[in-house]
């Protein structure tokens, strides 16, 4: 694997810095709803092994990223769900002169599990193939002004065949300025997007155009707020017709994050139109989450996790089909590093789905334990 990862690169890899990191991950899960079912939930244990390797290297100029691993998942009381998963993403940082730089990176992960939710908060219920790929560049202006503008590209097929192979282009410009001047570590942030969401039977583009402020309060405190509007226009495909709908809202984000020497911590909320993969078009997506982590000695950590994020659309607004899901999530866990190359994490996570439009919900309890080594060979 180290071979191909180093020979397939388009060019030499920055020899100031090299590593090359190979790994393995022993993971134990109990499930009481691998279907994420919301009647008659089946329970099973599930073993997954992962060999993993990583290569990164650097310059003062260059900075080198590839990863690449394999999953075997093994159900205990359901053999067919058993399967051999992989993964590979890479990324590329380059700064052309003092003023300019870019950034490039791709992806692939084959994931066939059926209990998975997306980041947005939706189930998918199908295992899929997703690949995607991003580019983007920064320009700095003056001193206290940049530009950037990237393009990003996702897409994502499914084994089941009544999910949609679902296609994302985004295109974004933003803006920041330094107000130093005026306010001490503060950044203004103008942003304007466009989002295009493709599937077989749906197109939506959506636009969206907003302003912000980011301020670094103290050494331990800083947060970020971001609002504005959006245009959206939906197409659907019902029968011999096509159904056209055009919506406008509002969009926004706050972010508060706390950065101690043993603990850290955040709180966000965020308002937009997002990706309904597998669905036939988009989502209004409210999301609410907070995290926190606490070192408690040397070898000990934790962590705890809430999450609440509602998706809602009408049928024909941003998707064919109406979609109304309350997903609640919940996670606790405690770590313990053996050394720098080995640790123990267990942790224990909760999933409550409600459907709106079913008037049903499903819940899952999963409780994990990992082992894993992971070691720089080029150290030894």
């Amino acid at each position: 694997m180290a071979i191909l990862l180093v020979t397939a690169l388009p060019m030499p890899l920055p020899a100031d810095e090299l590593r090359l990191i190979p790994g393995l991950a022993l993971k134990e899960e109990l499930s009481d709803n691998i279907f994420l079912a919301a009647a008659s939930p089946r329970t099973d244990f599930i073993t997954t092994l992962s060999p993993s390797l990583d290569v990164s290297g650097a310059s003062e100029r260059r900075n080198l990223n590839l990863s690449a691993g394999i999953n075997w998942v093994k159900y205990a009381s359901n053999a067919s769900l058993d399967s051999v998963d992989y993964f590979a993403r890479s990324g590329f940082d380059f700064q052309l002169d003092p003023r300019l730089s870019l950034s490039l990176g791709a992806g692939y992960v084959r994931d066939s599990r059926p209990d998975r939710i997306d980041l947005n908060g939706l189930t998918l219920k199908s295992g899929s193939d997703r690949q995607n790929y991003h580019l983007s560049g920064n320009y700095a202006l003056t001193e206290k002004s940049s530009s950037t503008v990237s393009y990003a590209y996702s897409h994502e097929s499914f084994d089941n065949a009544g999910a949609l192979t679902t296609t994302v282009h985004t295109v974004s410009a933003g803006q920041d300025y330094d107000l130093d001047r005026y306010l001490r570590q503060a950044k203004l942030v103008g942003n304007f997007s466009y989002a295009r969401n493709l599937t077989d039977t749906s197109l939506v583009d959506n636009y969206t155009i907003s302003l912000g402020l980011t301020k670094k309060i103290d050494e331990l405190w800083n947060f970020s707020l971001n609002g504005g509007g959006r245009y959206t226009r939906s197409e659907f495909d019902s029968g011999n017709t096509t159904i056209r709908d055009d919506d406008q809202g509002w969009i926004g984000k706050l972010a508060i994050n706390y950065s101690g020497e043993k603990t850290n911590g955040s709180l966000t909320f965020n308002h937009d139109i997002t990706t309904a993969s597998g669905r036939s078009g988009t989502t209004e997506r409210t999301g609410v989450s907070t995290n926190l982590n606490e070192r408690f000695t040397r070898e000990l950590s934790g962590f705890f996790g809430l999450g609440y994020s509602w998706n809602r659309s009408g049928r024909n607004q941003f998707s064919a089909q109406a979609i109304d899901e309350k997903h609640l999530t919940v996670s606790c866990g405690l770590r313990y590093d053996f050394s720098e190359y080995v640790f123990l994490e267990g942790n224990y996570h909760y999933n409550n789905i409600y459907y709106g439009h079913l008037s049903s919900q499903a819940s899952q309890n999963v409780f994990m334990l990992r082992l894993a080594i992971r070691r720089d060979v080029m150290g030894l």
